[in-house]
């Protein structure tokens, strides 16, 4: 069972979220479920304007237009970098910056206690996520693009040094910029090398099952860092802070069982135990209340029920081993 931290830490995020006009409606189940528990929640689209039922701003970045692994992410951080030092524009102020798509399910108290480790983010540079060996080459390694977490000296890394061109994949590229200037992906296991994992690339129950044996993709990609050490349900971290391929409205059920919502039926109870009495009070009242109703009911419409009640229920002599409809046919008044 995932644990949620109490949202206590002086951690900073603001999250930047990918997604095109198509799929609004996923970008409103992610804005609700998580993202509103952001510092700042950057929506990344092919509009602009603000959604009038998430009540977020848009911001445009046409991905249309560029061919396929253009690197638009290298664009989007130096928006945001732009904006960060823009004297015209409302600055934002934070330590760390999330990249995902639409149908990443990110757990932010649990991103922030385990940011908080990671000391002086605006100073060094740091590239967190889950580590992926292109086509199992140790020596470039990237982290998956269902989630990942850039400090802002990373940032202004990016930006002032990174620049865009077809490559192989958005992610391989932005990794490969940052490892030409000693900046790498860093192991984001619990206790080192062979530790569950925080990160996941697959939903809650996926991670749970995942084979590394049975999956080229893990075992060529993943295996090979050592990831494969712990399968299953132990791979995955009671503090997880990121699920991957939640779409729509898994997003609000991944939320409601995390936050206890009592409609789902979680451990958390539906109402407190200070109220548990009066409730309990309010139903034999009504329980009650009800008995009596039933009773005047049948006393006002049929009258004669009730001297076959009393009969049926011993008050005379007749003997309680006769058959029922005997009884009812002599000794009801008539």
């Amino acid at each position: 069972m995932l644990h949620r931290f109490k949202n206590k830490q002086s951690v900073k995020i603001a999250c930047a979220v990918t997604t095109d006009k198509s799929r609004r409606e996923n970008l409103r189940a992610a804005f609700a479920a998580w993202g509103q528990h952001c510092d700042y929640f950057i929506p990344i689209s092919n509009e602009d304007g603000i959604d009038e039922i998430g009540e977020f701003d848009l911001i445009d970045i046409d991905f249309t237009h560029h061919p396929p692994g253009y690197p638009v992410i290298i664009e989007l951080i130096r928006r945001i970098y732009h904006v960060m030092h823009s004297p015209y524009e409302t600055k934002f102020d934070f330590d760390f910056l999330t990249i995902s798509n639409e149908d990443s399910f990110w757990i932010i108290e649990n991103l922030k206690h385990f940011l908080s480790k990671y000391e002086k983010p605006r100073e060094y540079p740091y590239y967190i996520g889950r580590k992926i060996a292109l086509n199992g080459d140790v020596h470039r390694i990237y982290n998956h693009q269902a989630g990942y977490v850039l400090s802002t000296k990373t940032i202004e890394t990016i930006a002032e040094n990174c620049r865009s061109y077809p490559a192989i994949s958005q992610d391989v590229h932005l990794s490969d910029c940052l490892s030409s200037h000693a900046v790498r992906a860093v192991d984001s296991r619990e206790n080192g090398r062979y530790g569950a994992e925080v990160f996941h690339i697959y939903d809650a129950a996926k991670s749970g099952r995942m084979d590394y044996e049975k999956d080229d993709f893990l075992r060529l990609s993943m295996g090979v860092l050592g990831h494969a050490k712990l399968e299953g349900i132990e791979g995955v971290s009671k503090s997880s802070v990121l699920f991957g391929g939640v779409v729509g409205r898994e997003q609000i059920g991944y939320h409601n069982r995390l936050y206890a919502h009592p409609r789902h039926g979680v451990a958390k109870p539906a109402f407190s135990s200070k109220l548990k009495t009066p409730i309990i009070m309010l139903f034999v009242t009504l329980s009650i209340f009800l008995i009596l109703a039933v009773i005047y009911v049948m006393n006002l419409f049929f009258p004669w029920m009730k001297d076959v009640i009393f009969v049926y229920c011993g008050r005379d002599r007749i003997s309680r081993t006769q058959p029922a409809r005997r009884r009812l046919r002599e000794y009801t008044v008539t």
